[in-house]
């Protein structure tokens, strides 16, 4: 298994056997499209400006695909039974380093988990690491990519990356989110992309459902390596599409992809309360949820972090302005692309000054050539 190394199991060295060919293939496709598109502007989104001008700095090199499988949905309280931290090439290859984990939870796994991904509570007792033992390694690698200054892609950010916190914080290790060089880490969640560049799209947001929609095939989904795999093809094929996801840099990619969350969590709480529950809260922080036992939920929803940073929206002033100012700013898009409905504001607003404008000349017209607006008589 040529840059693959499975450890624990079966089932993960299965995955990376059967997955490597096949992403490889999507990967090229995803990969060339990228390349040709870059810097011809956002042909399936035509509404998104030019991108800022930045170099490409991370969608046409290696990623590092991040997955896990769980007893779970709830990633304050789940735990982890198979993970994979994968690096994959510009051509979709998986390069040397890439590793696998089966580990056992230390608890029941569920059976609609066990439906899920394939791994029962035998096959994580028997062949599973202890989580003392593999979360250290998962929390390494991951580590690694991140201060090598490389991508981690991560679909549905806030779900792995909390739980992977939670899970260390019960072993007494410090969550990577919590560490030195966190403020310097890339991650990229297509999820969070997709969501935003096409709003609109009807039917599921699901891994498979998004991979066939992106025309990347997510072949043994539902396992670590090959979802990692997927989620790198599927960004690499929104980058291709998207000039200024493909060329923004991290500082920009990173707070596009917090307001986007945000706007969307914003939209949800709203649909949510008005359908089913009214007291719902959708958490807004990304790219690792905010504890509940932290977090304030006034009526809008929880507006601040445990470390008391700023709503998205007010820091939104706070990015850099590209080096061409006849290019819109990162800044301005992101606020537009966050609140669709400005543009149709602002043609409103700009309609509203042209007629005021007309009006305003018509009077001074007639006031100039010696008729005086009419009065109305006693």
């Amino acid at each position: 298994m040529t840059g693959i190394d499975v450890i624990g199991g079966g089932n993960g060295e299965a995955a990376g056997t059967s997955n490597t060919r096949d992403t490889r293939d999507a990967g090229d496709t995803a990969g060339t499209g990228g390349a040709e598109r870059i810097g011809g502007g956002d042909d399936q989104w035509p509404g998104l400006p030019p991108a800022p001008m930045f170099p490409p700095t991370w969608s046409n090199g290696t990623m590092v695909g991040f997955d896990l499988e769980t007893t779970g949905v709830d990633p304050f309280d789940a735990r982890i039974v198979s993970a994979a931290v994968v690096r994959v090439d510009r051509g979709g290859a998986v390069l040397p380093g890439s590793r696998c984990w089966l580990v056992d939870p230390g608890i029941p796994i569920p059976a609609e988990a066990s439906a899920v991904h394939g791994i029962t509570s035998d096959d994580a007792r028997t062949r599973g690491r202890p989580r003392w033992s593999a979360l250290p390694e998962i929390m390494g690698a991951l580590q690694d990519a991140f201060t090598a200054g490389l991508p981690v892609v991560v679909f549905n950010a806030p779900y792995d990356l909390t739980l992977l916190g939670m899970e260390a914080k019960r072993l007494g290790l410090p969550p990577l989110h919590e560490r030195s060089w966190w403020g310097r880490a890339l991650v990229v969640d297509p999820l969070v992309m997709d969501r935003a560049l096409d709003r609109f799209r009807s039917g599921k947001r699901t891994l498979s459902a998004t991979a066939a929609h992106y025309g990347v095939p997510a072949l043994d989904a539902h396992s670590a390596f090959g979802d990692a795999v997927a989620a790198c093809a599927v960004a690499r094929v929104i980058a291709g599409r998207s000039s200024f996801v493909a060329q923004a840099d991290r500082r920009h990619l990173a707070r596009a992809q917090l307001v986007w969350h945000a706007s969307w969590a914003e939209r949800m709480q709203v649909r949510l309360r008005q359908r089913a529950d009214p007291t719902a809260v959708v958490d807004r922080s990304w790219p690792v949820r905010a504890d509940p036992d932290v977090v304030s939920t006034d009526p809008i929803g929880p507006r601040q972090d445990p470390q008391d940073r700023p709503h998205p929206q007010a820091e939104r002033a706070s990015l850099p302005r590209p080096a061409d100012p006849g290019r819109e700013s990162p800044t301005d898009w992101v606020a537009r692309v966050g609140h669709p409905v400005s543009w149709r504001h602002r043609s409103a607003a700009r309609i509203a000054a042209l007629v005021a404008r007309l009006i305003t000349g018509l009077i001074i017209r007639r006031i100039a050539s010696g008729s005086p607006p009419e009065q109305s008589g006693r």
